[in-house]
């Protein structure tokens, strides 16, 4: 980890073991999720509210003034749409409860970004990253073995219809997201030794084409890609690096040459070890049917997604009435599978961009003054874009991992900030809203 600068200490109390504790069992529990009375619930909740509680007491949950302000206006203007625009504009009156579970989901995705932030703080951050990954890491070793040796007692918790790995989330889409994001800590992490590194990360994509995703082999790609790019930029390259760009290099080659012959042999012989990956092989020889095929309709739901924001680029559409306006309206009742479709729709076109461009920038920033960063930093940078990418065919503006992380994030931008610029002992006094 030398090419990244030592991450700046905060001034603030170090936690005490409890603190340490809870955020452990957030980072562990982020790793599951099930549906319970149709709300997403994780056992990472009861401890995050827990903890959340002990911090206010102490004195050490901070509020960000900006994200802060742009909630509380980002509510009161959903809660508007929901109840007052949208039955007067669509003649459409959304049910109550819809509107209230999905308020309360905005909330929970807003204590976790305070969360993050507030932990970065303390100094419990790369705990959490560690414990997160070594986590997934561990269910995608269990789950391999139960798929390796046919243990059918525990298939109908591990697998979504008998088949596709999901892990403890309730989706295998998000599951493999998930592992992807486990991915990035085992490939950027210098502690482990080669070949413990290489079995680990093997595991991972083990796990990630077992869930038979298409979205998350795609983002798999997609990163891989960027970690490619990267690394080609830099001016000091590695041997290892070296050898793997030169073997990549070699079996593009072959498949550009012959894709039919080697793609029909590859999928053919993954198939047989991974029953999910039938699924996958559209990818590769029928894009297209990829993305509107074999339940995955993509390509409708994020038309009735536009055509909603076309409706009402202004206002949105509010909380908790996606589904059954759509439904009334163009007679499905799927959410978008798109983030950036989703909360356009529903937030209206300005607050949804405000929040994508400052994301962006921030990780934009990042990409570009890397060895300005702590290892925490571009970890936690790799795992926004693996859920931004990931993003483009799920939506996961409610996964509570993503905004744990861009609050990290987002310390940790802002400390490497003050220390460039020596101004340290200004902004932590000045920057938060005390509880």
């Amino acid at each position: 980890m030398s090419e990244y600068y030592a991450k700046p200490v905060g001034q603030h109390q170090r936690p005490d073991k409890l603190v340490v504790l809870f955020a452990v069992l957030i980072a562990v529990f982020l790793n599951q999720a099930n549906t319970v009375m149709g709300i997403n619930f994780s056992f990472s909740d009861v401890f995050c509210a827990l903890l959340t509680i002990y911090l206010i007491f102490k004195n050490q949950f901070k509020l960000l003034r900006c994200p802060t302000v742009y909630y509380v206006i980002l509510i009161v203007h959903t809660l508007f749409t929901s109840l007052f625009y949208v039955p007067a504009h669509f003649m459409f009156l959304p049910r109550l409860s819809s509107v209230i579970v999905d308020s309360l989901k905005l909330m929970v995705v807003f204590i976790y970004f305070t969360l993050g932030y507030s932990l970065s703080l303390l100094e419990v951050d790369e705990p959490i990253v560690k414990w997160y990954s070594i986590a997934a890491f561990c269910i995608g070793l269990l789950g391999g073995l139960l798929a390796a040796f046919q243990i059918r007692f525990l298939t109908d918790a591990f697998f979504f219809g008998g088949s596709r790995l999901r892990g403890l989330m309730n989706d295998p889409n998000y599951f493999s997201i998930v592992q992807i994001s486990a991915f990035v800590y085992f490939t950027r992490q210098a502690r482990f030794k080669p070949i413990g590194k290489a079995c680990i990360q093997s595991v991972l994509l083990f796990s990630i084409l077992a869930s038979g995703s298409k979205t998350g082999l795609i983002t798999l790609i997609v990163y891989l890609i960027f970690r490619m790019a990267e690394t080609l930029f830099q001016k000091r390259i590695e041997a290892g690096t070296l050898v793997s760009g030169i073997f990549v290099l070699m079996a593009s080659a072959l498949l550009l040459l012959n894709p039919s012959a080697v793609t029909e042999k590859m999928t053919r012989y993954l198939s047989s070890l991974i029953p999910a990956f039938d699924r996958l092989q559209l990818v590769f020889t029928d894009f297209g049917n990829a993305v509107s095929g074999m339940g995955s309709q993509r390509d409708e739901t994020w038309t009735v997604a536009v055509n909603l924001i076309q409706r009402s680029p202004i206002f949105g559409i509010g909380l908790g009435t996606y589904s059954g306006l759509a439904k009334q309206l163009y007679g499905t009742s799927s959410i978008a599978h798109n983030i950036y479709l989703q909360l356009f729709s529903e937030w209206g076109v300005l607050p949804a961009s405000i929040l994508f461009t400052s994301i962006f920038l921030l990780i934009g920033g990042a990409v570009l003054r890397k060895k300005m960063h702590s290892a925490v930093t571009i970890i936690t940078r790799d795992i926004l874009i693996v859920f931004l990418t990931g993003s483009l065919a799920i939506s996961l503006n409610n996964a509570r991992m993503f905004w744990i992380f861009f609050g990290i994030f987002v310390s940790n931008v802002t400390r490497i900030r003050e220390a460039s610029t020596n101004v340290c002992e200004s902004i932590y006094p000045h920057g938060h809203l005390q509880l």
